[in-house]
């Protein structure tokens, strides 16, 4: 009787002592405290390395872009002249991402130094003059390698050794407004539209090669020869009645004129200062040949670029026998290649290529 008594009331408290009893392992807040959350925290993102340069088109000025892998290998030699005749895009803007043919290929120049100026982006500017035509100028940029866009960029390294040339070869600290500079060079870079002027020019730029120890600012009369340029400025005045200033100003005013010393080529390939008598580019999709195209006996210089990944074949072939001279690429894509093939013959020549999607040829001899 007593058992039964005592299940009866342990039955009656059940529902209530049950609930009391599962909370007493929660944790319990002060009464008016909100508990603290015990969520998961929020993983933070790393930061690109470098700091943040404001500019337009920041990712395809430094070569960091998405598009940077389909750009042509190889320098096609070209004049300041030629370069800035190219057609401004008609979708050129701020924002603009890497267009096709200019500003996926590298271009070579051999230019006359003109004034170097500091960016907001701490990019340097090079304004350089045709050696040919002093009238015509174009703009090279070289990045700042502390540049968030720049220092992840595949070619961080060419950034910084082709800075480093511009300021020891021309005896440069890093510029902050408009410096005169002199002398001669070899540039090596990647076309780039500029959004504002609408002209082509290099950005970035991969080699600076100068061809003279370049000399900051004009010549001083009394300093000590270091090179021809400076050599020139100690020239004693024809006329009693000038002055050193006068003469000063005069070298000054030629100097930049001056043509630079032009070394070989690097490759077999025509001299910097000649323009190829052969220069083709061609921009299509699928199965298509460019030419017929005339070709003299010797070497001719052939880049290719196919971003796709199904099979892809490239042949350079003689027209009048049909026969193939150099078989230029085969095999699944991406194809980007650049080589220098020999003509056995004079005559006409196209390009076979065979594959679907977009590609770019260019021709050079």
């Amino acid at each position: 009787m007593v058992v039964v008594v005592l299940v009866a009331a342990v039955a009656a408290r059940g529902p209530a002592h049950s609930q009391t009893h599962h909370r007493a392992f929660l944790p319990i807040a002060k009464r008016g405290v909100s508990p603290t959350p015990t969520g998961t925290p929020t993983s933070t993102a790393t930061p690109p390395p470098g700091r943040v340069c404001p500019t337009d088109r920041l990712d395809v000025r430094n070569f960091s872009d998405a598009d940077a892998q389909n750009v042509l290998l190889g320098p096609v030699l070209r004049t300041v002249r030629e370069l800035v005749q190219s057609a401004t895009p008609p979708d050129l803007h701020a924002r603009s991402p890497r267009l096709s043919l200019g500003e996926r290929s590298i271009f070579e120049l051999t230019v006359v130094l003109g004034e170097a100026t500091r960016l907001e982006s701490g990019a340097i500017q090079v304004v350089v003059t045709d050696p040919s035509f002093p009238s015509t100028t174009a703009v090279v940029e070289l990045p700042d390698p502390e540049c968030s866009a720049a220092a992840i960029s595949s070619q961080a390294p060419a950034f910084t050794s082709s800075r480093a040339a511009l300021l020891v070869g021309c005896g440069l600290a890093t510029p902050s407004a408009r410096t005169p500079i002199y002398g001669g060079a070899r540039v090596t870079g990647i076309g780039f539209f500029d959004p504002t002027s609408g002209r082509l020019g290099l950005a970035p730029v991969l080699v600076f090669d100068s061809r003279d120890r370049n000399t900051v600012g004009h010549p001083s009369p009394t300093a000590t020869p270091t090179s021809r340029m400076a050599a020139t400025s100690t020239a004693t005045p024809r006329s009693p009645s000038a002055t050193p200033t006068a003469t000063t100003a005069a070298m000054a005013t030629r100097t930049p004129t001056r043509t630079p010393t032009v070394p070989g080529a690097l490759t077999a390939t025509p001299s910097p200062t000649v323009t190829p008598e052969v220069s083709i580019r061609e921009a299509r999709s699928g199965t298509s040949s460019v030419g017929p195209f005339a070709l003299r006996a010797g070497r001719v210089r052939i880049c290719i670029n196919y971003p796709g990944t199904d099979a892809f074949s490239a042949r350079l072939i003689e027209v009048a026998s049909g026969a193939i001279i150099a078989t230029l690429a085969s095999g699944p894509g991406p194809r980007n290649t650049s080589g220098t093939y020999s003509v056995p013959r004079s005559g006409d020549h196209r390009v076979s290529i065979s594959t679907s999607g977009n590609w770019e040829v260019v021709i050079e001899q």
